[in-house]
């Protein structure tokens, strides 16, 4: 199935998955979400969607403090 216009367009250092549609944050987490060609749901691997629709490894609480510094 052709992506819609809805689909997020992937940048140069992301993955968006032909199968469900679903734009990442990089190739590693793409990968993750595939398991014998079939896609697993992002939130069952512990991704978080972030405001433009990316999924995306969450933030650790020691990389928020570094970025306050």
């Amino acid at each position: 199935m052709a992506c819609s216009s809805t689909c997020v367009r992937p940048t140069p250092a992301q993955a968006h998955c032909g199968a469900c549609h679903l734009t990442f944050g990089g190739v590693r987490n793409f990968d993750r979400h595939r398991d014998n060609g079939k896609c697993l749901k992002p939130e069952a691997l512990g991704l978080e969607e972030d405001p433009r629709n990316v999924w995306r490894t969450p933030m650790t609480d020691e990389a928020r403090e570094q970025l306050r510094d």
